[in-house]
């Protein structure tokens, strides 16, 4: 999710909140309001009921007629009331205790107007009167109790109102509670997981574009997902590969693109830094109008290599001057221009005032001066330089013809040294043979030397043509199973040494890259070393492995051999050089350079450590596989 979508949901989570919250307490004033309303309903009620129990009261005692009419003017308020309660009161709690109330007001009414029709005859019958006592009596009592029964219902009433805004306040508190909490929680986590990925996100692009500004050009800034920040790391990683491939233009073109760029910053500003910038470039610098090719610039290094003076060279042409060799040239020029702005690093003649031609590389860009376009273009002499290119590449057939009559020659001493030498050993394997018992033991054993040389300068032929040949042996590179290449060659070692006792330990090994059977034979030379060096343990200990060293991967073959001193190793990997001359170790002294030259052709290192008696390790390196790949 981009960072400025959880911003803006952070934003609106806390609007919504904001909402929610207005609407909670609006939804609580409004209930807080109607309880309350209800509340001083029940109150009024209760009011109400206690005049008319007062004018009731007043009417019995003293038949007054101004009772009787509060009392009736009491009673209809009541009536009213209840009808009102009827329509706010919306519980069925509330509902039964009104139709009690109800109930209780309608016997007190018609219980009272009851009464207050007795009251109005006027004259009585003698024998009645006592009967009529006796009924108004009752119908007091009744009064009473349903008068008392009318105060209750209207208390229990009052009592469920008093509860009823305990309970909206309540939820009123709980649920904006509820939402303010609901609310943090989400800006909350929203901003930790947006703190989170901003600090990862941040780090990861420090790092990252501080060891690429350091130089390392190869390191790619590990970004995922899909926000600005993830963006700006991709596009740092686009950055430095851009830059990679950018450092592989040859230096001056970097500085003349450097120098153009530097001009066309300083042409932006004003006239003045155009001229200044003109002077002082160590290449041509010129500037020409569109519309009818007028010089209207041109600096010293251009008028000097060209042979013109200020006034011969500016406010003409070029083509009038005849400095174009072709004018169809300038053509194709115009033509680039018009279509992409810009045209680089193209080979043109040019012909100065003397008529002298130059190759001259040449670029040029359409700028905007004055709202009128322009072309600036610089261009440096590149005569000199072509013909020590073509020079040096007829050196290079000469020499690889030299190197074919090399190789012809070689392979011709070769047989011509490998014909004695066989002819040496035949003849004394025959004498041996023939007249060997009737020598004594010093013939012999000087017969069975002269045999072993001629094999031993047999093998230093071999290895010295070998490794000759390796400067011109074509290698196809690709991706390397290292840990099989050691396990073949460590299948060919056993069984040529069927009666050894040795252990070979594979460690982590990375993938390697490389021409398989080169690589190959660095193994095959390397751990036949260590097999010949540890001939004298009888439990030899051989552990190959490798591990990454950033733009580079690095093998090792370490053995618990006889070892060398380290005040000889300039001589480890030189040819014919042997830090052991013990008969028990073999050997031309070609192995380890072979190693080392195989190597170095695929871009890598060789180096060795090791003590007397205590072992040796050999290493070397590869270019790393991801970088390769990569590229």
């Amino acid at each position: 999710m981009k960072i400025k979508r959880r911003l803006t949901l952070n934003t609106w989570i806390s609007l919504g909140v904001i909402v929610l919250i207005a609407l909670s307490l609006t939804w609580s004033f409004m209930e807080i309001k109607r309880t309350g309303g209800n509340k001083d309903l029940v109150d009024a009620m209760q009011r109400v009921t206690l005049d008319r129990t007062s004018h009731r009261d007043d009417y019995l005692l003293h038949r007054e007629e101004r009772a009787k009419l509060q009392w009736q003017i009491a009673s209809e308020t009541m009536r009213r009331l209840l009808e009102s309660a009827s329509e706010r009161f919306t519980d069925e709690e509330d509902q039964a205790l009104l139709q009690e109330a109800r109930k209780n007001f309608d016997a007190t009414f018609s219980t009272f107007s009851a009464i207050l029709a007795i009251h109005k005859q006027e004259v009585r019958a003698a024998k009645k009167r006592t009967a009529l006592d006796e009924t108004e009596s009752r119908m007091t009592s009744q009064l009473l109790l349903k008068a008392y029964a009318l105060q209750d219902s209207i208390y229990r009433l009052g009592e469920s109102a008093d509860r009823a805004e305990t309970r909206a306040r309540t939820k009123g508190i709980i649920l904006t509670v509820f939402i303010i909490l609901g609310g943090v929680v989400a800006v909350v986590v929203n901003s930790t997981m947006l703190k989170r990925i901003l600090t990862q996100r941040v780090t990861a692009l420090n790092k990252g574009l501080r060891i690429i500004g350091d130089g390392n050009l190869d390191y790619r800034i590990d970004m995922q997902g899909d926000d600005e920040l993830s963006d700006l790391g991709r596009a740092g990683n686009e950055m430095a590969a851009k830059l990679k491939e950018s450092h592989a233009s040859v230096e001056i073109l970097q500085r003349e693109i450097t120098e153009r760029k530097q001009a066309e910053e300083k042409l932006k500003k004003s006239e003045e830094k155009y001229l200044k910038t003109f002077q002082s470039n160590p290449v041509c610098v010129g500037l020409t109008r569109l519309s009818d090719g007028l010089v209207i610039e041109a600096n010293e290094v251009m008028l000097k290599l060209l042979g013109y003076s200020d006034d011969e060279f500016i406010w003409h042409t070029m083509p009038e001057l005849g400095v174009w060799n072709d004018p169809a040239d300038r053509e194709r020029l115009l033509r680039t221009l018009t279509a992409e702005g810009r045209s680089m690093n193209q080979e043109y003649w040019l012909r100065t005032k003397t008529g002298e031609l130059l190759l001259c590389n040449h670029s040029a860009e359409l700028i905007q001066l004055d709202n009128e376009p322009h072309i600036i273009f610089t261009f440096f002499d590149i005569t000199e330089r072509k013909k020590m290119e073509q020079a040096l590449a007829e050196y290079t057939v000469r020499l690889e013809e030299a190197n074919k009559e090399l190789e012809s020659f070689s392979y011709s001493v070769s047989h011509d040294l490998r014909a004695p030498l066989r002819a040496v050993d035949g003849y004394t394997r025959s004498i041996l043979k023939k007249q060997g018992d009737k020598f004594d033991e010093d013939t012999t054993r000087k017969f069975n030397e002269i045999r072993s040389n001629t094999k031993m300068m047999g093998q230093l032929i071999d290895d010295l043509l070998a490794f000759s040949r390796l400067s011109r042996k074509d290698m196809s590179m690709s991706e390397l199973n290292m840990v099989d290449l050691i396990r073949d060659v460590w299948k060919e070692l056993n069984n040529i040494n069927p009666y050894r006792t040795m252990h070979l330990i594979v460690n982590s090994t990375p993938r390697g890259y490389g021409d398989a059977a080169l690589v190959k034979q660095v193994y095959h030379n390397l751990l036949s070393n260590a097999v010949k060096f540890t001939r004298l343990r009888d439990d030899a200990h051989i552990e190959v492995g490798g591990y990454n060293d950033g733009n580079e991967d690095v093998f090792y073959v370490k053995d618990n051999g006889v070892g060398f001193d380290m005040k000889y190793y300039d001589k480890l990997f030189g040819v014919f050089q042997r830090l052991h001359n013990d008969p028990d170790f073999e050997g031309t002294g070609v192995g380890l350079a072979t190693v080392q030259r195989i190597i170095h052709r695929q871009g890598g290192r060789v180096w060795a450590e090791g003590k007397v008696n205590e072992g040796a390790t050999f290493y070397f390196t590869l270019p790393h596989i991801g970088n390769i790949l990569t590229s």
